[in-house]
């Protein structure tokens, strides 16, 4: 499954986060950067000793990695071209800031992705193996943390975040978050109405949707299912040569999430009102969303 968020692509998948194809892969370390066992282990086996060489180096200069924190060596053998090593917090019962811990783990290892100008990373299920973090409440702060930064870093070098999930139970977990997130949801809609990609559209939508297009206090266009959808979005596409939508607030009320959209098109072609092909349209509105069975199944735009 995907989202796109600030032009990020967002997603999961069940396998080996070894064999990633990825700019960068996140190795779950402790703080001796030794290896050890889990996912730590089988990237020091797959990649070889120069990863190793390079933690001792590491450990020489600094004396290992804080839990919280994030260092990077050579991926060795390894497809991807950089490994980013973070510790992340062994689970006492929630007592000893482990929540913020694994965030920063995160952030730190998203951010040294972005120092590097990797476009791609890849992230383990980090601390929900032997360290015993509860997996219902890692995964939310993992798709949180990445959603912060990506939000507080929109010219990030990064393109996509992957969360490689080694058994069935997160997978699941991960799926249904990025089934039930609203935020991910409108993004990823808004980042393909911008691309003209009507499928990516269509992807997020409830096969029940309704449209409506508001103008002044008077419903202009209304259609309901996919079908008349796709063909008043292909219509719409058809008009303009460029255009781009800019959510500049998002804001939940009573069960709809409102956002307030900037929004910029150039024309195609002449339009009967005598606005011209190659003009400018300018203008701020709002949206309101509506999420069913993990889908968007109302979208109302005002102007």
């Amino acid at each position: 499954m995907k989202r796109n968020l600030q032009s990020t692509v967002i997603e999961f998948i069940q396998g080996d986060i070894t064999r990633a194809e990825v700019d960068g892969i996140v190795n779950a370390a402790n703080s001796s950067l030794l290896g050890g066992g889990g996912v730590d282990g089988a990237i020091h086996r797959a990649g070889g000793s120069e990863i190793l060489e390079e933690c001792k180096k590491i450990r020489a200069r600094q004396g290992g990695c804080p839990v919280g924190e994030a260092v990077i060596t050579t991926a060795g053998r390894l497809p991807a071209k950089y490994v980013i090593h973070t510790v992340g917090p062994v689970w006492n019962g929630g007592q000893h800031e482990e929540e913020a811990k694994l965030h920063s783990c995160y952030i730190q290892s998203l951010e040294l992705a972005d120092q590097y100008e990797l476009e791609s990373v890849a992230f383990p299920n980090i601390s929900t193996g032997i360290y015993g973090f509860p997996k219902t409440l890692a995964a939310p702060i993992a798709i949180r943390a990445v959603k912060e930064f990506l939000s507080a870093h929109p010219q990030t070098s990064i393109k996509k975040v992957q969360f490689v999930c080694f058994d069935k139970e997160n997978e699941e977990i991960y799926r249904k978050l990025l089934e039930q997130d609203a935020e991910l949801l409108i993004h990823h809609y808004i980042e393909a109405y911008n691309a003209f990609d009507i499928e990516g559209m269509l992807s997020v939508l409830h096969p029940d949707v309704i449209f409506r297009n508001i103008v002044g206090n008077e419903v202009s266009v209304e259609t309901k299912g996919l079908q008349a959808f796709r063909a008043l979005a292909e219509k719409a596409a058809a008009l303009f040569s460029t255009r781009h939508q800019t959510i500049l607030e998002l804001r939940e009320l009573n069960g709809r999430i409102e956002a307030d959209i900037d929004y910029t098109g150039v024309l195609a072609s002449d339009l009967p009102d005598g606005v011209k092909a190659g003009d400018t349209i300018r203008l701020q509105g709002r949206s309101i969303f509506m999420i069913r069975d993990g889908k968007l199944s109302l979208i109302e735009d005002y102007s």
